[in-house]
């Protein structure tokens, strides 16, 4: 597999993840739509925001889609035999595994394209 190729996969895989991403903001947007809020993050975001409505939904919807993410990787550690010390008490059901949430992930998806971009331009030099 070329450099070309490595680049090329690492692009399709850095798209699923941002697709996978949309699960979760859909979620959200089903909880607001039938008035369903985290008091804790909604107190979060406003404060945030500093009073201002407006800002202080869209700082929700980030802290909400994160949350989502962060239960996420809470249930699939427990589901692979990892740690269960911070598991939620009443976690949200979770989207269906949409998104690779662990550190393998991350490095796969983020670290690795990001170095090769860098040695491409480093090499182009």
């Amino acid at each position: 597999m070329g450099l070309k190729d490595f680049w090329q996969t690492g692009q399709v895989a850095i798209s699923a993840y941002r697709l996978a991403d949309r699960v979760f903001y859909e979620q959200v947007a089903e909880e607001m739509q039938r008035g369903v809020r985290d008091e804790a993050l909604w107190l979060m975001a406003y404060e945030r925001a500093k009073g201002q409505e407006q800002e202080a939904k869209a700082n929700y919807i980030g802290l909400r889609v994160q949350a989502l993410k962060d239960e996420k990787t809470i249930v699939d550690a427990m589901q692979r035999g990892g740690s269960t010390a911070s598991t939620p008490t009443n976690p949200s059901p979770s989207p269906p595994d949409a998104e690779p949430s662990d550190g393998l992930a991350y490095f796969w998806l983020v670290v690795i394209p990001s170095f090769i971009m860098v040695l491409a331009l480093w090499a182009s030099f």
